[in-house]
């Protein structure tokens, strides 16, 4: 249960308070248990929310640090600040469609490394997202990344860690774009 408050001022009024309440669906709550199971298998593990595809061109948030960010290199740095050792489970929540982007993470740094494209009930959610302009029923975006958000909760908040520091869920205090 994640609770989210909004608060939005109108004409005429101070303001105007709203309180959320999101319970994860059974279909969203089914979709976990194979990562946790893999996350489960070291004995240290980690979930690092990396994003990409909008924000790494959009001038609102400085592309260059955020390429540099997000890069593996980065996130291995972040990982070590955080005692995240290498041999860690390392759950990637990311647009990132090139999986072979975050090869150097296991390559290089000794993570072990998985995404969406590791589990088949996660990327069939997404099979029908990849072709532009065309709308596919095979295209749940939303439920993959409500799966992932379930995911990253069942982890104690120093074991999240997100691009930009967020508000509706607790996380590491070294997000990747800290340092920028």
């Amino acid at each position: 249960n994640q609770r989210v408050a909004l608060v939005r001022k109108l004409p005429g009024m101070s303001s105007v308070g709203l309180r959320l309440a999101y319970a994860p669906t059974d279909q969203v709550l089914d979709g976990v248990p194979p990562v946790l199971e893999w996350l489960n298998r070291a004995a240290s593990k980690a979930v690092v929310h990396v994003r990409r595809g909008d924000k790494i061109k959009h001038a609102k948030y400085c592309p260059n640090e955020m390429q540099l960010a997000t890069s593996p290199e980065h996130i291995a740095r972040v990982l070590r600040r955080a005692r995240v050792p290498p041999g860690s489970s390392v759950y990637i929540m990311s647009d990132e469609t090139e999986f072979d982007f975050f090869k150097p993470l296991r390559d290089d740094f000794g993570y072990d490394i998985a995404t969406n494209a590791h589990f088949p009930h996660l990327t069939t959610l997404i099979s029908g997202c990849k072709a532009p302009g065309v709308k596919n029923a095979s295209c749940e975006n939303f439920l993959l990344f409500a799966i992932e958000k379930e995911i990253m909760n069942r982890l104690p908040p120093r074991r999240r860690f997100v691009t930009l520091p967020r508000h509706d869920i607790a996380h590491n205090r070294l997000y990747l774009m800290a340092d920028f």
